[in-house]
């Protein structure tokens, strides 16, 4: 009984707390550095259970890191690799997306890059 009763209390508390919610969206362009770029090849795994082998696919990994105002973020994929990968160091414009939510918390994040 005693813990029905403290699994509802929590389900009731976990209800009860709500999400911030987006009130705004602002894109701005900025200037970013390229501070890196990291690319892994796709590579097969293979798992043996019992009688039967079973292949595990991991997928190509495609990173390129860039420095805006000290913080860095990450952009996936392999078109922005291929594009950045030798100019690791250069400055080029970026795209910051800037959420407020109505708790007043304010989030920054750069979603794309593209030539000067």
């Amino acid at each position: 009984m005693k813990r029905v009763l403290i699994f509802m209390l929590i389900a009731v508390l976990v209800t009860l707390t709500g999400c911030a919610k987006i009130i705004n969206t602002e894109y701005k362009e900025v200037d970013v550095k390229i501070t890196d770029t990291y690319h892994r090849a796709a590579y097969v795994t293979p798992i043996r259970a019992g009688k039967v082998t079973s292949l595990i696919t991991h997928p190509a990994v495609y990173r390129t890191y860039i420095k805006y105002e000290g913080i860095e973020y990450t952009l996936s994929g392999s078109s922005i690799y291929n594009k950045y990968k030798n100019k690791v160091g250069q400055t080029v414009k970026g795209k910051l997306k800037i959420d407020t939510y109505d708790d007043n918390t304010i989030r920054y994040d750069i979603i794309e890059i593209y030539e000067k």
